[in-house]
């Protein structure tokens, strides 16, 4: 199976469909917020701050998530990063990798997003991090800078 994380805009009308199906646990909807929410971020108010992506295996969307810089950078954000949000793996698609595929690919969409991006900063999910079983716990504040090849510095997340 292969998989690639794709702009939201680059999706065909079906694959746009696909995920409107998207749906995660019940626990993790507090953390993720649901697909109609991520959707309504994205569309409501198009703009040059808000980038959706979806993650396709075998071109068709098992995940999403939202990318924001400023306009809409939060408070607590480098201003010079991009900030991850509504990370959202379908609940019938999970323990597959899918959400260790979207973060491995995060650096290089960000940067395709916004070439002049200096790094990028992750509201994890705790309930996520025993779903995916690779990430942190859980900080606002928790940041990754990037090298510029982009790999993390200091070998992972901090």
């Amino acid at each position: 199976m292969t998989a690639r994380l794709v702009p939201y805009e680059s999706l065909n009308a079906r694959q746009r469909q696909q995920v409107e199906t998207i749906e995660v646990h019940p626990d993790q909807i507090r953390f993720s917020g649901d697909i109609h929410g991520a959707l309504h971020t994205l569309l409501s108010r198009p703009g040059p701050g808000v980038k959706g992506f979806a993650l396709l295996a075998d071109d068709i969307p098992v995940a999403f998530l939202l990318l924001k810089r400023p306009p809409v950078l939060p408070a607590w954000a480098d201003e010079h990063s991009a900030t991850l949000h509504a990370l959202q793996v379908d609940q019938r698609s999970q323990g597959k990798g899918h959400g260790k595929a979207c973060l491995q690919a995060l650096p290089e969409a960000a940067r395709l997003a916004w070439p002049e991006i200096r790094g990028w900063s992750c509201r994890w999910m705790r309930t996520m991090k025993r779903r995916l079983r690779c990430m942190p716990s859980m900080d606002l504040s928790t940041v990754a800078r990037l090298t510029k090849d982009g790999s993390a510095m200091n070998g992972g997340w901090h």
